[in-house]
């Protein structure tokens, strides 16, 4: 499954230390079939890969070079979180400044003012453990279990 998430008329410079933050979905990740995936609640991107959180744990997808045909070659890792709390509940840390508008062929009329955030908790993963996301362009994606 290859994930679409393309902006069109938005270039980005980041540093390489600077955080890294997460967007919402809302609407703007399908896949190859143009099915959307509800499932997928926050994603990021930084250099090399991209990464789709879930409430029992998240996807990462590393992208590689072209191969000899021109197509972009990549490894998609699902990490799951076995048992969680099925009441768990997504906290948003602090807003980034912005938001992002995506203008895409399955929602011609723009799916706008999407914010992003420094980082995602999932509150009672597990009875009293969450899990708090966050990360850089250098390291990636980091994530702490707090008790």
């Amino acid at each position: 499954m290859i994930l679409c998430t393309s902006l069109i008329f938005s270039i980005i410079v980041f540093g390489q230390s600077d955080p890294i933050s997460f967007t919402v979905n809302a609407g703007q990740l399908i896949d190859e079939n143009k099915q959307f995936h509800p499932e997928l609640i926050y994603y990021t991107e930084s250099p090399g890969q991209q990464i789709y959180l879930r409430k029992n744990g998240f996807t990462q997808v590393l992208m590689g070079s072209t191969n000899q045909k021109g197509l972009a070659g990549g490894h998609r890792l699902d990490y799951y979180f076995i048992g969680v709390n099925e009441n768990s509940a997504f906290t948003e840390g602090e807003a980034v400044n912005g938001y992002l508008n995506f203008y895409l062929p399955h929602c011609l009329s723009g799916i706008l003012n999407v914010p992003n955030y420094n980082g995602i908790s999932v509150e009672d993963l597990y009875e009293g453990v969450d899990i708090f996301y966050k990360g850089n362009r250098v390291n990636g994606l980091k994530y702490d279990l707090v008790l």
